[in-house]
């Protein structure tokens, strides 16, 4: 590569693609393009994909499904533990004389006799039969509260105890406190009404209840009624059977039942300080986080008086400065009004925080939480003690160890012990740890800012190393030392595909002079969050259909025939969120003046493209011709402030969105802060080329390896890695004409994933230098009669062609796995398969009998009930009536019955039936855990030739193989791709879900999926 020369990047890295084809230019030494064009990798287009749908929050990781199944495995296996170690117990200390706790089939012979054995003792000693034979377990609990019992009935009413045992909190998740309120709530009416009913015991209380008028299952139950309800058993008993049931005994027999093993510790999944490594970040419920944000709260404070001019921050010796923290550290959080209130502002003042409007102010919300819980103790305890406290809140004992630690050692009342043991914390961890914290603080309560003070204590806490050929693994040591331990499965994926790009392209082509990154939306963000903002998408979405109907209805005749343009739509949007009126003069506006042949009113941009390139929403607003051209080339500020007319534009503004109340957005406050701004930061590429969110910045110091320094700062001072945002390249693709090569309307074709190889071009075209290019355009724009941008100079001659000649053979290439991960078989179990005539062709046809609900069954499967009672029940139970309408879940819901033999009066109803399916089912397991299940998703496809009569070649697709076969396969030390299928038949390849082939059909190359 001639010296003069290098190749720069420019990569669009998405949370679900990397797109990273036709992103290479050459560029002389100052950064020039030139005419050499594009140069390609083996003209391909890498498509990663990001589990689910990142973007639109509806994903979940494959580990977040594995670990759900895997705990859900992890529980069946300590539940079968704990039940064997619980029958062994009671076999061994004489409660159930002959109990077998393993194997599995002899535990459940052993149970299966026991059962009616016990059941007809009860109906001999004069027990009603009818709820012996409706809940014979909880008669057993309530008769061995009373008088002498054998050793059989005791041992099985203990043993059910062991089978249900009752919720039993953990302390460790604060993440859901309304599903633990509900839990607790359902406690507390459980544990009222066995009180209200004079029960000794949640089993007597029970077996009282009659369960074809109440159920009895689905409550919540807490661990301590279980506890309570076996001393009392055990104390009832142990006189009438001392020999047996004896002190020793009774440990052993409790610690079976009720142990729970306390929870792994998980501080090695805690970041590391950024500034005090290896120390683990605090987390943020401890009092030196909470103290800390509210003092940078306090520092970063600014705020805008009535008349638009900033004001602040709080001065150190500004009483109100220690005020506002003494009320910010009581509280949770502070309200706009009583913020102003509290500092003495005008109310029409609006409170800036890092230069951006706030919608509240932060306090302490673990004092918040804790002072009421705690009574007034608060108040007595020194600052230390209260430290003290809140760490071992923290630290996450068990609920009974905790509640003792709180009457034990710190004193508390019963009542407070009650109310403390249940509070969480503010979950989640900060930047620094406690000892980062503490240091800054010093500086932070003179009121210096956080910036200042951490260059003054840690000056520069990355330091530059030495530059690196490749880019190393994500997970490796030298990463995770320079950038972190990273836990978000995305943004993993995304940077080792990023990797894996980078280094091919440096082996072809040597590394690069810079690189350019675009990044997709914030993937650091939550489910939740990335799901709110792609519903605010869908939401505008449909607004925008909403207008553009308004639009046809209002004025027929200028859009008959044809649909609103999106500019059309864009000026309908501005005109609803300034209610009509032009915010610079006041005057009017009407559909007409608007949109016909004389309008009077344009889209006008706040700051002017010629100071900045930002086409966005925010930066719009509606404009009379006159006062457009009145303001020229300038802001608001610079055209209107000072004249009569400003306090009226500031006030038409500040009522944005007062009557249009679809408008929900900040779209409104950011505008005021455009109509006041004063200045105009000249050096707006450096903040449109900038991208600081936190996958932007990962992204850009994991390149940075590539070049040593600090920040993509080689040790020259070049910056060699640049983030930037997506409204420049946009900008980019429209003036350039770069949407034409996938689509002829010159929108950008996203069902086309070339378009990130589109992208790419784009996005290394965003430098400096096209930036200066598009603000000069831009101010050209009106004497060339155009309406945003003047034409653009191609970067070289043929500029569009070259492109075109790359994107066109373009074969996007997706990520495909070819692992043996994912479910073996579907999850619901099966009868064994039986043969059953097809209700259509009278032919032998294999089906297996599965349990439904009732609910949400639908009239095929009705059909296919398989027990003739229970199908005439359901069919005479739904004459004359919706299925979907009739069968749906809660208690008390009219149901289908079947005649009770045993008690004529009660008759039982039809909650589940069982159906036939037409399924291929195979077994799995032994023994007990045997069942019969549908297998899983397929694993691959086995193609093989062979020769057919006439001597020609033909391929044989039928070798289908499930994953189940697939490790079945692997588990017998056999191939997992079978090749020997006979001499008749020869092997040709094996496909998975997602390759690709390419083919010749009908004489045309095609590329089939």
């Amino acid at each position: 590569m001639d010296t003069s020369s290098a190749v720069m990047v420019g990569i669009d890295l998405g949370a679900k693609s990397i797109g990273w084809t036709v992103s290479h230019v050459m560029t002389d030494a100052e950064g020039r393009m030139e005419p050499a064009g594009l140069v390609t990798a083996g003209s391909r287009c890498f498509e990663a994909g990001v589990d689910g749908d990142i973007e639109k929050g509806k994903d979940e990781a494959r580990a977040v499904a594995r670990r759900m199944a895997r705990g859900a495995r992890r529980n069946l296996q300590r539940r079968a533990q704990r039940l064997r170690a619980t029958l062994r117990a009671l076999g061994e200390q004489g409660l159930l004389p002959g109990a077998v706790a393993s194997p599995p089939e002899a535990r459940k012979t052993y149970l299966d006799a026991l059962d009616p054995r016990l059941l007809a003792k009860m109906l001999a000693d004069g027990e009603p039969a009818g709820a012996v034979y409706d809940s014979p377990v909880y008669q057993m609990r309530r008769r061995v509260l009373d008088g002498a019992r054998d050793l059989e009935e005791i041992g099985r009413a203990l043993f059910h105890l062991a089978q249900r045992r009752g919720f039993k909190s953990n302390r460790k998740d604060t993440s859901n406190d309304d599903e633990k309120g509900k839990v607790k709530a359902g406690i507390a009416h459980l544990a009222r009404d066995i009180r209200d009913a004079g029960a000794r015991t949640l089993g007597e209380y029970f077996s009282r209840l009659d369960p074809h008028q109440t159920r009895i299952r689905s409550r919540w139950t807490a661990r301590s009624m279980y506890e309570a309800e076996f001393d009392a058993i055990w104390d009832a008993q142990a006189p009438h059977h001392p020999s047996i049931m004896t002190d020793a005994a009774k440990n052993a027999i409790h610690h079976a039942i009720f142990f729970q093993r306390p929870l792994k510790s998980a501080k090695n999944l805690i970041g590391l300080c950024e500034l005090e490594a290896p120390r683990r970040r605090a987390p943020m419920g401890c009092l030196t986080f909470q103290r800390f944000r509210i003092v940078q709260t306090v520092n970063d404070l600014t705020w805008k008086d009535e008349t638009g001019a900033l004001r602040g921050p709080l001065g150190v010796d500004d009483p109100r400065r220690m005020e506002l923290i003494n009320h910010l550290d009581a509280c949770a959080e502070l309200g706009l009004a009583d913020a102003k209130k509290l500092l003495g502002l005008h109310a029409k003042s609006k409170l800036m925080i890092e230069n951006g409007p706030t919608k509240k102010l932060t306090g302490n919300k673990t004092v918040a939480k804790l002072q009421p819980a705690l009574g007034g103790q608060w108040e007595k305890w020194s600052p230390r003690q209260r430290e003290e406290f809140v760490n071992e809140l923290l630290g996450g004992l068990q609920q009974d160890l905790w509640e003792r630690r709180l009457g034990d050692y710190w004193k508390l009342p019963p009542e407070v012990v009650e109310s403390v043991a249940d509070v969480g914390l503010q979950p989640g961890y900060g930047a620094f740890s406690r000892r980062a914290m503490r240091k800054l603080l010093v500086e932070m309560e003179a009121g210096v800012p956080l910036a200042t003070a951490r260059k003054k204590l840690y000056g520069d806490a990355a330091k530059a190393y030495p530059p690196m050929d490749r880019l190393p693994g994500i997970l490796t040591p030298a990463v995770r030392r320079r950038i972190g331990k990273i836990n978000n499965p995305a943004v993993i994926r995304a940077l080792t595909e990023l990797r894996k790009v980078v280094n091919e392209l440096i082996a072809e082509f040597g590394k690069p002079v810079r690189f350019r990154v675009e990044l997709a939306r914030d993937i650091r963000n939550t489910r939740e969050a990335r799901k709110k903002m792609s519903d605010n998408i869908a939401d505008r979405t449909k607004e925008r259909d909403g207008f553009k109907n308004a639009m046809i209805a209002a004025l027929p005749n200028d859009f008959g025939g044809r649909e609103p343009r999106r500019d059309d739509i864009e000026k309908w949007a501005l005109a609803e969120e300034c209610d009509w009126l032009c915010p610079y003069t006041g005057k009017s506006i009407t559909p007409e003046t608007l949109f016909g042949p004389d309008a009077q009113f344009d889209i006008e941009h706040i700051i002017p493209r010629s100071r900045r390139p930002d086409d966005s929403f925010i930066n719009k607003t509606l404009c009379h011709n006159d006062a457009n051209r009145a303001k020229g080339d300038r802001t608001p500020f610079e055209a209107f402030h000072g004249t009569p007319a400003w306090d009226a534009i500031l006030t038409r503004v500040a009522r944005f969105n007062s009557s249009a109340a679809r408008f929900k957005s900040s779209a409104a406050r950011a505008k005021l802060r455009l109509f006041t701004l004063e200045t105009i930061d000249d050096d707006f590429t450096n903040r449109d080329l900038a991208d600081t969110r936190y996958a932007s910045r990962l992204a850009k110091e994991y390149l940075g390896f590539l070049y040593g320094g600090v920040d993509g700062v080689d040790e020259s001072g070049n910056r060699c890695v640049q983030v930037c945002s997506g409204g420049i390249t946009a900008i980019i693709r429209n003036e350039l004409g770069l949407n034409k090569l996938l689509s002829d309307d010159g929108a950008k074709n996203r069902e086309d994933h070339r378009h990130h190889a589109v992208d790419a071009i784009a996005i290394v075209l965003a430098g400096p230098a096209m930036v200066k290019n598009l603000s000069d355009a831009a101010a050209r724009a009106t004497a060339e009669g155009r309406r945003r941008y003047a034409r653009i100079a191609e970067p070289w001659a043929d500029f569009l062609t070259n492109a075109r000649a790359i994107i066109d053979p373009i074969v996007v290439s997706h990520r495909v796995d070819h692992t043996l991960g994912g479910a073996l078989h579907k999850q619901t179990n099966f009868s064994p398969p039986k043969s059953r005539p097809d209700p259509k062709t009278g032919k032998p046809t294999e089906v297996a009998h599965v349990r439904k609900k009732l609910v949400g069954i639908t009239p095929g499967q009705i059909d296919a009930i398989v027990d003739p009672a229970v199908k005439k029940a359901v069919v005479d139970f739904l004459k004359g009536r919706d299925p979907k309408s009739v069968f749906k879940v809660g208690d008390n819901v009219p149901m289908p019955t079947l005649l009770n033999k045993k008690d004529p009066f009660r008759p039982i109803p039809i909650r589940k039936v069982r159906i036939w399916e037409k399924n291929s089912v195979i077994s799995v397991g032994a023994g007990g855990a045997a069942r019969n299940v549908v297998p899983g998703e397929n694993n691959h496809l086995e193609i093989l030739a062979f020769t057919d009569k006439k001597g020609e070649e033909q391929w044989d697709i039928t070798h289908i193989v499930s994953r189940f076969e697939a490790h079945r396969r692997l588990r017998n030390d056999e191939p997992v791709v079978r090749k020997d299928h006979g001499p008749d038949m020869r092997y040709v390849m094996k496909l998975h879900r997602g390759d690709y082939l390419e083919m010749d059909i009908a004489g045309t190359r095609r590329l089939m999926r």
